[in-house]
């Protein structure tokens, strides 16, 4: 057999299980697909009223526009007033949630524990961002939440919209660069967003906590299990575009999920998708569930799954055509680390953490021109870093004195 029969065979084969692994998705969209009935408990009331106010802290509501249409909410927080020690005001530090939350996240641990609040003590200049679709953002000029643009949409539409257009707010307010603060997803938009370009000249200081950019590793057993299930192609085949785990739909989902082998789902529920957390407080678990989890866009979730199939960081995949049309090229283009600009950066991250592995995080760091501030926590999983009753005394006061104005 010649080179080129054998060249025509392969992509035979290829083409073949292409086939087959297709006909498996369609067999399962039936079983996913169906009236979605949304359950989820919605706040009654701002951000401001229910987490920050009730404190004792002043909460300006803003919102923000993208150039796509979306009106992000943005909550400017201060204790008392915004100028800080000898009448000089501090920087404004701007804070990003993760995956499958809102602005709120920062704020549901016990006030001791909670960042936005000792940045405020501190004397700064709190701002706390909400990705489009979450609840304490304002929808979209003309979609609706039933329909599929409000949910067509990616990481990279967050790194191309959401947080330049907040951050210029924070900028246009206070006419100052901002310290900035991500956790999780929040880490990877800003990381994105530094290496196109679009961030520098708003950012000053630069904190990644659980710091996600490449998820080759990840060892969350709910995360591999639906990557590996393909259900994020099954779910955007079924016309399934809003992911929560409160929707019918998203139950459905899960149970699929945990049809795989490497799910483990009859462990704790949120050990399986994050990695164990060490220290968690189990008492308040009742008052985080009111609020968490939030809806996110079935595309989002398909990115991450994209990621972690190529063991790539780039952006999302449109399949052969439409990576045509929009990039110019075959394959998406990817990331590139090396060309993330040299600010500076402190990175937190933890042994046990399931999304943020370890071996993803020490990839990012030797991918970089430069050396960066790395802490490290054996212990730590994921949440940990949002919602640990150790998290000040382990996590928090580091992060004030890397912002503080010694070592500005």
């Amino acid at each position: 057999m010649d080179r080129g029969t054998v060249s025509v065979a392969a992509v035979a084969l290829v083409a073949l299980i292409q086939v087959i692994e297709w006909h498996y998705v369609l067999c399962l969209v039936g079983a996913v697909a169906g009236p979605v009935q949304n359950t989820r408990y919605r706040p009654n009331g701002s951000l401001c009223d229910i987490f920050v106010q009730p404190q004792g802290y002043a909460c300006d509501e803003l919102r923000a526009q993208t150039s796509d249409g979306f009106i992000l909410g943005v909550q400017r927080m201060y204790s008392g007033t915004l100028n800080g020690t000898a009448g000089i005001p501090k920087k404004p530090v701007f804070l990003y949630h993760g995956l499958l939350s809102g602005g709120e996240s920062w704020l549901l641990n016990d006030r001791a524990n909670c960042l936005p609040f000792l940045l405020a003590d501190a004397g700064y200049d709190v701002w706390i961002g909400n990705t489009r679709t979450t609840d304490f953002s304002h929808g979209h000029v003309f979609a609706t939440r039933t329909d599929k643009q409000f949910w067509d949409w990616s990481t990279d539409d967050l790194v191309a919209h959401d947080l330049p257009t907040m951050l210029n707010l924070v900028h246009s307010s206070t006419n100052q660069t901002a310290h900035y603060i991500g956790f999780s997803q929040g880490t990877q938009v800003a990381v994105a967003g530094l290496i196109e370009g679009h961030l520098q000249s708003m950012m000053d200081r630069v904190v990644l906590l659980a710091p996600v950019a490449r998820v080759d590793s990840l060892s969350s057993a709910l995360g591999v299990a639906a990557s590996l299930s393909l259900v994020d192609e099954i779910m955007l085949l079924a016309g399934i575009w809003e992911f929560n785990a409160d929707l019918a739909s998203g139950q459905k989902l899960l149970d699929m999920i945990c049809g795989h082998a490497e799910a483990h789902c009859d462990g704790d529920f949120i050990s399986a998708f994050t990695g164990p957390n060490c220290c968690l407080n189990d008492s308040r678990r009742d008052y985080y569930e009111q609020f968490e989890t939030q809806s996110t866009a079935t595309k989002n979730l398909a990115h991450f799954a994209q990621q972690y199939r190529t063991n790539s960081f780039s952006k999302y995949d449109y399949g052969f055509w439409g990576n045509l049309v929009r990039y110019r090229s075959f394959s998406p283009p990817e990331y590139d680390l090396r060309k993330f600009p040299q600010v500076p950066l402190l990175l937190i991250h933890g042994g046990n953490d399931g999304l943020a592995d370890k071996e993803d995080v020490e990839l990012f760091v030797q991918s970089l021109t430069f050396s960066p501030q790395v802490l490290y926590f054996p212990d730590y999983g994921h949440l940990d870093f949002a919602v640990s009753y150790r998290a000040n005394s382990d996590v928090y006061h580091k992060i004030l004195d890397f912002l503080s104005p010694s070592t500005a």
